[in-house]
């Protein structure tokens, strides 16, 4: 790959990987990249040699570049946070219809102005009522402003990547003064929202649940029809990105639009000129999202050289691709679905042609090597897809389907067929005969697929947890061998290069990886508000502790950290809470994961009714036995609730709950480590514990730290953490702080 004679194939590439590595890793790269870049590309210049290379000048421009545009971008997100925490006036345009979660409806608003002064942002606005409202329309009302997902740095960067900088609430719509400001006007993206709404509607009608919402979900990328559960089990058996609209689905409406011209005698440059028209259509259509929008501009620079009689270069498009869409907006380098939409169609552009050119030449030009041709040819994509998109998906999903490669095989044919009828059947609703035979097709079709993922996810291991540093490190790695290969070799040495480095990150990341795992246990207390939540895991096996907390915290900690675990399930949840079953947050734990045990203190109809009876164990006091010979000893009473955990010969006591003038039985206090917030009773000396750490960030927490502090005790408060990780080996334990 001789990236001189492919300028934008460097410049983009280096671009997005800069843009990734100060976003995602650390933004203290940023001035390491800008200083680095201008001194690169001032040498690059000053040495004729280095010069007339160019490759060097244009990857030492990149860095330079990438470093302006963050700083650019930054800057936007710094002037948009100064509004956090105040109420103020806002105006903007409805981008998109809304969707509800958690009884409130969340708008998407392009805002024009914030108490008057004009903003380059966008904003997620929560109201507890539906609007009366159209996208395009303009609104005006006074809100709340807050940090968007300050609980989540990945959420967070998810938003930012959509550019969406902002959060903002009302408490009742209906009391708020809102202007609205009706769009008159005849644009045609307006016209394209009405037909996708149609189409949605077409379908869901026809084929309502989820074989309708599948459909919906191929065909525009629409999810929001189909369940958690549902989403869950088509990302265990690898075929989740069947569901992000790109390049698959585009190619096949666009390319089959083409060869439908060319068969009517329409000339190429008429042809490629309206296949570029419904490019945009389609891009619209599906929402612009980053992985369509890369797509789409690879599909109309491919159609450009159609009509200019000029061969575009994959490589340099997809460049091209990458560099505009980071010039508009930095933040799309985090943005999960673009970068394995992009990272995928890189593997298939440069994989599969050495495929052909090493492996699938060596066949005789017979019957036989033509058919064997035609076998591995489908088989060279996914698994060159599958390769390529492996790194980020253990950086940003941080789970690995072990049935990716097989299920998209098996199932890719049957998903695009039920794609394109779903879509004709929609377009044609109404022609009772053609219509009802189509849908049926589709119905079936999504039936099948909807079932061979049952039958994937029943495997016993179908994901792979890669939550862990090495793994992360490894997947780093991988990103800088073919960046390294391609700098300093050629031809075959190229792709011998790689398979060796691969093949030895590999084995080197999984023996330290195994050896670091091998006999660890793990405890992970998380910051859930005021509260106590801990997520404990040892050689594959994973226990939930928690007690009183604030709810959405609790929920979304405890599930996000079950899945860094590998999967959500576990062993045994236990409720520590005299008011457990009062908590709605702990039924949506319950609901989202599975739990082979569930202990709590008390009961009541509504958890008899929804957990299973030999599930099920009500237990004020108990000692449980968990992992390889360790214990939990629990118990809940009117004046206290806790958990001593006995791991490896260290012993943590959880003070879920307290009165000061608790009495709590000796035998409960000898501990290592001891968890507590609100208050320490009296019966409890902080200094005979080698760490005490303090959940909750309000003034009780505060006060809990100051009379640790006084008493002598070794002290570490969470109010600044996101989580706070104990590594227990044999007899001895190590803690690590997870800034938030």
């Amino acid at each position: 790959m001789n990236l001189k004679y492919r300028p934008f194939a460097a410049i983009g590439i280096t671009v997005l990987l800069t843009l990734f590595l100060i976003i995602f890793v650390s933004e203290k790269f940023a001035p390491i990249f800008l200083c680095t870049g201008a001194f690169a590309s001032i040498v690059a210049l000053l040495f004729r040699s280095i010069r007339e290379r160019l490759v060097p000048l244009y990857i030492a421009g990149s860095v330079l570049f990438s470093g302006l545009v963050y700083y650019a971008a930054s800057t936007d997100v710094k002037y948009a946070e100064q509004f956090i925490g105040k109420t103020v006036n806002i105006s903007g345009e409805v981008t998109d219809s809304p969707t509800y979660s958690n009884y409130r409806y969340y708008y998407i608003l392009d805002l024009k102005e914030i108490d008057g002064k004009s903003v380059n942002s966008k904003i997620r606005l929560s109201l507890p009522n539906e609007l009366d409202v159209e996208v395009f329309d303009d609104i005006s009302l006074d809100v709340n402003i807050y940090e968007i997902s300050s609980d989540s740095r990945d959420v967070k960067l998810y938003y930012y990547s959509k550019g969406v900088f902002l959060g903002a609430y009302s408490y009742n719509s209906e009391d708020t003064v809102i202007r609205v400001e009706k769009d008159d006007s005849h644009r045609i993206a307006k016209s394209i929202l009405k037909l996708k709404n149609l189409i949605v509607g077409n379908i869901s009608d026809n084929l309502p649940g989820e074989k309708g919402a599948t459909v919906t979900a191929m065909l525009l990328g629409d999810k929001s029809d189909l369940s958690d559960e549902r989403n869950e089990s088509f990302r265990e058996a690898g075929i989740a990105p069947i569901f992000a609209v790109s390049g698959l689905h585009l190619s096949i409406w666009v390319l089959g639009l083409f060869d439908l011209l060319k068969s009517f005698g329409v000339k190429r440059r008429v042809n490629s000129i309206i296949s570029i028209l419904f490019t945009v259509f389609f891009m619209i259509l599906t929402g612009l999202t980053p992985s369509v929008c890369r797509s789409g501009i690879m599909m109309i620079l491919l159609l450009i050289g159609n009509v200019f009689y000029r061969k575009a270069d994959s490589v340099n498009s997809l460049g091209l691709v990458a560099f505009m869409l980071c010039t508009l907006n930095p933040y799309i380098a985090v943005d999960t679905g673009f970068l394995l939409s992009f990272s995928a169609t890189f593997g298939i552009v440069t994989l599969v042609p050495l495929c052909e050119k090493y492996i699938f030449s060596q066949f005789a030009e017979s019957w036989f090597g033509s058919t064997l041709k035609s076998i591995l040819a489908p088989i060279a994509v996914s698994v060159s897809a599958s390769i390529a998109v492996l790194p980020f998906t253990i950086l940003m999903i941080g789970q690995v389907s072990v049935l990716a490669v097989l299920s998209n095989l098996l199932l890719s044919y049957v998903a695009t067929v039920c794609m394109v009828v779903g879509g004709f059947a929609s377009l044609m609703n109404g022609i009772p005969l053609i219509s009802d035979v189509l849908f049926s097709v589709a119905g079936l079709l999504s039936g099948i697929l909807l079932k061979a993922v049952d039958v994937l996810c029943d495997f016993p291991i179908t994901l792979i947890s890669t939550e862990n540093m090495f793994w992360k490190i490894g997947a780093l790695v991988a990103i800088a061998i073919p960046i390294f290969a391609v700098a300093n070799f050629s031809g075959k040495n190229i792709f011998r290069c790689i398979c060796i480095a691969m093949s030895a990150n590999i084995l080197v990341f999984s023996l330290v990886s195994y050896f670091y795992y091998d006999g660890l246990t793990q405890i992970r207390i998380l910051n859930v508000g005021e509260g106590i939540s801990v997520v404990a895991y040892y050689g594959g096996d994973k226990i939930v502790l928690t007690g009183e907390a604030d709810s959405y915290s609790k929920r979304y900690r405890i599930i996000e950290n079950l899945e860094y675990y590998n999967q959500k399930r576990a062993d045994l949840l236990l409720l520590a809470d005299k008011n457990a079953l009062n908590d709605p947050a702990n039924f949506q734990i319950i609901s989202s994961c599975v739990f082979n045990r569930i202990v709590t203190p008390y009961s009541n109809q509504s958890i008899e009714n929804f957990v299973d009876d030999d599930k099920l164990f009500v237990e004020p006091r108990a000692s449980i036995e968990v992992f390889d010979g360790d214990n939990v000893r629990y118990i809940t009473c009117e004046s206290y609730s806790l958990a001593l955990c006995n791991f490896n010969d260290i012993s943590v006591l959880f003070l879920f709950d307290s009165y000061k003038k608790a009495e709590i039985p000796e035998e409960y206090l000898d501990a290592d480590i001891l968890v507590c917030r609100g208050f320490i009773p009296y019966c409890i000396s902080p200094q005979i514990y080698k760490n005490v750490i303090v959940c909750g960030d309000g003034k009780t927490a505060q006060s809990v730290v100051e009379y640790v502090t006084s008493s002598g005790g070794n002290v570490l408060p969470m109010d600044d953490c996101e989580s706070v990780l104990i590594n227990i080996r044999d007899d001895s334990h190590k803690i690590v702080v997870s800034e938030d």
